[in-house]
């Protein structure tokens, strides 16, 4: 789970920093087309400037999905390690024969290796309403 996280945190600083870079680019274009001697048409201008504004709001929108998935996995994570989380999670693990049954607050390496190696398997996922 941690090797998710992480590479949910590096999406989101990768899309941050493509949003900066094509912001300059967007400047430099504006600054090259007034630049130009022989000058551009018009349409020709605001048909580049629009193309790129649509890349950058395009990319924008990848940030806010990929911070959201990254919140959404944080709350994840927080809700299966915490003490209500942890005991649905062996309850479902025991429910599918995966774990042997154990009185509360004793819980084997069967649930952390589950932990480690990620979610459980699609069947064993609980959803709260």
């Amino acid at each position: 789970m941690h090797e998710i996280s992480r590479h949910a945190i590096h999406t989101s600083e990768i899309l941050t920093a493509t949003i900066r870079t094509m912001t300059e680019l967007r400047r430099y274009q504006t600054d090259i087309h007034e630049s130009l001697a022989a000058g551009l048409e018009k349409n020709y201008k605001e048909q580049a400037k629009a193309y790129t504004d649509f890349q950058i709001q395009l990319v924008k929108s990848l940030r806010l999905r990929s911070e959201s998935n990254q919140e959404r996995l944080k709350n994840e994570v927080n809700l299966v390690l915490s003490p209500c989380g942890l005991e649905r999670l062996i309850w479902k693990l025991t429910s599918a024969g995966l774990q042997q049954p154990r009185p509360p607050g004793q819980h084997g390496n069967e649930v952390h290796r589950a932990l480690d190696h990620g979610f459980p398997p699609s069947h064993l996922h609980f959803r709260m309403h």
